[in-house]
């Protein structure tokens, strides 16, 4: 199986995992597990090479993100619907997901550390585009969206989405010179801190 099985699939499924772990985190504002597993399937514990399908890796990875998308989108929309704001939720994920690099000097390099944990579909998906690469900001676009269905299943709001993903990656990008912003058109926008 493991030469089948290669560094993309692991990397894909570090992505899915970590949005499990978001999923997870929000479960300490008010414990509605019991709900959301009993409603979608949770991921299955173990090493991927024990746990994936084998004779349908893309297919079960694809499965894999329609879990973990469907539990982020009805567990943020159904807290909210019990009166938590949103920034209650972002409270409770952001200290879970520190994953920090302060070697990090370029724009680039901090896209890169993005998407080593935030999930954008499958890597066929081809969903974020680069649109500006200098060394100390880097402008991205989502060429298709992905994720506004799992909210639409759930009557939730996308916007919520992009609040909970933007803390997410500063989070991530916390010890770095660098921060994500989302302008007025949309797109992402990965620049210098301001100095304050």
């Amino acid at each position: 199986m493991s030469a089948t099985i290669g560094p993309i699939h692991h990397w894909l499924y570090k992505k899915i995992k970590f949005q499990e772990d978001a999923v997870k985190a929000l479960f300490n504002v008010e414990n509605i597990s019991e709900d959301v597993n009993n409603l979608f399937e949770e991921l299955p514990e173990g090493n991927l090479e024990d746990v994936i399908d084998s004779t349908n890796i893309h297919g079960w990875l694809q499965e894999c993100i329609n879990i973990v998308e469907k539990r982020l989108a009805y567990t943020t929309t159904t807290l909210l619907s019990k009166g938590y704001t949103i920034d209650s939720l972002v409270k409770a994920i952001v200290p879970n997901l520190e994953n920090s690099n302060k070697s990090i000097t370029t724009a680039v390099d901090a896209y890169g550390l993005l998407d080593t944990y935030l999930l954008n579909g499958m890597p066929c998906d081809g969903v974020n585009k680069v649109i500006l690469d200098t060394e100390f900001e880097l402008v991205y676009i989502e060429t298709k969206q992905i994720h506004s269905d799992f909210w639409e299943l759930f009557n939730g709001d996308i916007i919520n989405y992009y609040l909970i993903r933007k803390a997410m990656a500063n989070s991530i990008l916390k010890e770095t010179k660098f921060v994500l912003e989302i302008n007025d058109q949309h797109e992402f926008v990965i620049k210098l801190k301001e100095k304050s």
